[in-house]
């Protein structure tokens, strides 16, 4: 397992986790724009699997994410304000 697709993965599911959402309901906006299955997710955010480039700039788009937080761990999460209520 590649060290970096764990922290990749740590840091998408701290995302959906600040977004209240279920990997369900995760993949379930995502598949709007990029079809990913909930199990393609789990396996990405426990590091089995490597986020690809095209798959993390849909995430950043759909979900307002900086995708230089998502590679660095660098700057603010989020492009403009979310709602997590």
């Amino acid at each position: 397992m590649n060290p970096k697709n764990k922290i990749f993965g740590q840091r998408l599911r701290a995302i959906r986790k600040e977004l209240g959402l279920s990997q369900e309901e995760f993949v379930e906006i995502l598949s709007k724009v990029h079809p990913i299955s909930q199990r393609s997710l789990s396996a990405i955010e426990i590091g089995e699997r490597r986020l690809c480039l095209d798959l993390a700039d849909d995430i950043c788009e759909v979900f307002k994410i900086n995708l230089e937080w998502i590679r660095t761990g660098k700057g603010e999460k989020f492009t403009s304000p979310q709602d997590t209520a």
